[in-house]
């Protein structure tokens, strides 16, 4: 997979060669005008040939004839030179042809790396059958699993790595989630609680859910033990929806166990499901309904390998995004910008969405003008996240959609928030890979901080 990687890269560099040679050789038009030249130069050197009336005519003449095969004799190399790039169109046109092949041949290398490392996510899900069993005979309830998209494929480092995520979410949704057999019956629910494991692909990434017909998340029961641990103030909490407040369970320490248990109360865990989902270049959502249950929303990459990003340019500086966080590339006038609340914002297609700068987000030292620094600027930008949860990042240029091989920035240099990690760009550019959620809950730090 490494290997393959490094054959992206090279084949960007092709490209990139390729496209430089084309502009380089792009035009005849020199090679006509030095043709003309050149004729024009033949034509002195013959002219008046046959002789005139005047010594001082003919004596004139030949002085110029002389001049002109002068002048042809130096531009002789010349003229050779610029036939030879005129056959180089030829060759040009020969490494289109081959950097084409070299597409072909990469993007099946690819494919059949990816393929081998590819395998399907039921035997993972099978294991949590013992879970089950195992948390029932602790707690008394009755619990039945439910497993869909076995045949689902994904990166079997993403296995993996999704084992313990994936267990400590089956057992919440066992012991927190499922009701006992009494109360179910007197809630009109079958006595029988269902946990369900779903996977299936959606575009260019896999998603895993994990939803129950429980009880839902105690919603006073959460905010309440959130005021206790200092995670939100009273005031705060106030203004907080139901979903707002059900995010908060991915706070450190939050649990809302009323005993600690063998298999929950302890105040860990929820966290480290989200940092473990997040450092796979993933993301998990949560939605809860009183009574009805919850459904816990992981999406990951088909590989951690390459990604296929949207490339943009900041001040300088290329930078990437995963292709499916792109929501949309909009181009805002100053009309449609305002400041609400000491944030920036813009109005796009009906909606009122955030605009955020990386230099901004990141604290960086920069002396430049930055893209859409002034107010009344047309701005380009790139609309990430998801519905309910986007930001629009403001961009100088768009350079277009690439697959990016990508290098871990903690095994090279550090973990930095905000950053999934980099890419080696054709050019030799080190390019750095955006996380967008974490660049979400960073830009809204920075407007909380900022109001």
């Amino acid at each position: 997979m490494n290997l393959a990687g490094e054959l992206v890269i090279s084949r960007a560099r092709f490209a990139r060669v390729g496209d430089r040679l084309r502009e380089t050789l792009g035009s005849q038009r020199s090679m006509q005008a030095f043709q003309d030249v050149f004729s024009a130069l033949g034509r002195m050197s013959e002219a008046g040939a046959d002789g005139g009336d005047r010594q001082t005519l003919r004596a004139e003449l030949d002085a110029l004839r002389s001049q002109a095969r002068g002048i042809q004799t130096h531009l002789e190399p010349v003229r050779r030179e610029i036939e030879a790039l005129a056959r180089a169109h030829a060759s040009i046109n020969e490494l289109g042809e081959a950097i084409h092949q070299l597409d072909l041949v990469t993007d099946g290398i690819q494919k059949s790396v990816m393929d081998t490392r590819m395998v399907p996510i039921g035997p993972l899900f099978t294991r949590f059958k013992r879970v089950i069993r195992d948390i029932t005979r602790l707690n008394g309830k009755r619990v039945q699993l439910v497993i869909d998209g076995e045949k689902t494929e994904l990166d079997k480092r993403m296995i993996d790595e999704l084992g313990d995520p994936l267990i400590h979410m089956v057992r919440n949704s066992a012991d927190h989630g499922i009701e006992l057999p009494e109360v179910r019956r007197a809630a009109g629910k079958p006595e029988e609680g269902t946990i369900t494991l779903n996977a299936y692909h959606r575009g260019n990434s896999i998603v895993v859910e994990v939803s129950d017909d429980g009880k839902g998340l105690p919603t006073e029961r959460i905010l309440r033990k959130a005021i206790e641990k200092g995670i939100v103030t009273e005031a705060d909490a106030e203004r907080m929806t139901p979903r707002q407040i059900h995010q908060l369970i991915w706070e450190p320490g939050l649990s809302t166990a009323e005993k600690v248990t063998e298999v929950s109360g302890r105040g860990m865990g929820m966290d480290i499901v989200k940092s473990k989902i997040e450092g796979l270049n993933g993301t998990i959502d949560l939605d809860s309904t009183p009574g009805r249950g919850t459904t816990l929303t992981i999406k990951l990459p088909l590989t951690l390998a390459i990604l296929p990003s949207l490339m943009v340019d900041v001040d300088g500086d290329v930078f990437a995004m995963p292709i499916e966080s792109v929501v949309e590339i909009v181009s805002v006038g100053g009309r449609d910008l305002t400041t609400l609340f000491g944030q920036r914002t813009a109005r796009v297609r009906g909606r009122v969405v955030s605009v955020v700068r990386l230099d901004d987000v990141f604290s960086f030292n920069r002396g430049g003008s930055g893209a859409g620094r002034n107010q009344g600027d047309e701005l380009t930008l790139v609309i990430v996240g998801e519905s309910g949860h986007e930001i629009g990042l403001a961009v100088d240029r768009v350079i277009g959609e690439e697959d990016v091989v990508i290098k871990s920035m903690a095994e090279n240099y550090k973990n930095i928030a905000g950053i999934a990690g980099a890419s080696v760009l054709g050019n030799g550019q080190v390019s750095l890979i955006l996380d967008v959620p974490a660049l979400i809950g960073m830009a809204s730090n920075t407007v909380c901080a900022n109001a």
